[in-house]
């Protein structure tokens, strides 16, 4: 399996229900238009451009999700606009 925009849709989608139920588990609201401001403040719209047709094992790729989650939940904790 390869980058495209059918697998950054999963993990757009991935993400969102995450951060919906550990908002509902934590009580703590989330506005999703600007999580989702915030995913693209951290460059999840990149993702596309940077990785297209690599292996979606890459480590550059799973480094960049990864900081991108990483991100958005000290966003959550943090309670900065989420």
């Amino acid at each position: 399996m390869v980058v495209d925009e059918k697998l950054l849709e999963k993990y757009r989608e991935a993400f969102l229900e995450f951060f919906t139920n550990l908002s509902k588990v934590s009580e703590q609201k989330i506005d999703l238009d600007k999580f989702l401001a915030k995913m693209s403040d951290h460059e999840f719209a990149t993702l596309n451009d940077k990785f297209n047709g690599k292996p979606c094992n890459d480590t550059e790729f799973n480094s960049s999700v990864a900081k991108i989650f990483e991100n958005l939940m000290n966003e959550f904790t943090q309670d900065s606009c989420l």
